[in-house]
């Protein structure tokens, strides 16, 4: 199932004698999926060293964010829950399994609830976000809510 809005793309990489390069970020892009506002507020680098859970929880206004995920190092299992309340599509999910092997860059909207399931023990994760995090405003669902029915079969 895919959402509306939302998108994964994989950026322009090449591999050469010294090992790979990528584009981690490009505006340009972005503009031309007509994501205009996007304003780059804060990155951040998650380096783990254990296989974990992440995430299932969105701000609310008015630090809500919208995020640019992309893997550096790893394997992992993404969930994006929409819960947009607006939208035909609240309570969808969709998901993902990305890998450092086959790179990605995920745009997650505001309004969605975002986790992921690291596969491997050691990982590197980039995460871009367009607002300031406020713990006051951090609302979390339970990742294995069966009203929710999302399939987490991909872990293992």
């Amino acid at each position: 199932f895919t959402l509306p809005d939302y998108f994964v793309s994989t950026p322009k990489n090449y591999e050469e004698k010294i090992g790979l390069f990528f584009e981690n970020f490009n505006f340009f892009y972005f503009f031309e999926k007509k994501i205009l506002k996007l304003e780059i507020f804060n990155e951040n680098f998650l380096y783990s060293k254990r296989k974990i859970l992440i995430g299932s929880y969105f701000q609310k206004k008015p630090f809500s964010q919208s995020q640019i995920l992309n893997v550096i190092k790893s394997k992992k299992l993404d969930m994006i829950l929409d819960f947009r309340v607006a939208c035909s599509s609240i309570s969808k999910w969709m998901s993902y399994l990305l890998s450092n092997e086959a790179i990605y860059i995920i745009y997650v909207l505001v309004g969605s609830i975002y986790c992921c399931f690291h596969l491997e023990e050691k990982y590197l994760v980039s995460y871009k976000i367009d607002n300031k995090s406020s713990r006051v405003n951090k609302i979390g669902i339970i990742f294995n809510d069966g009203g929710l029915n999302i399939n987490w079969s991909n872990v293992n």
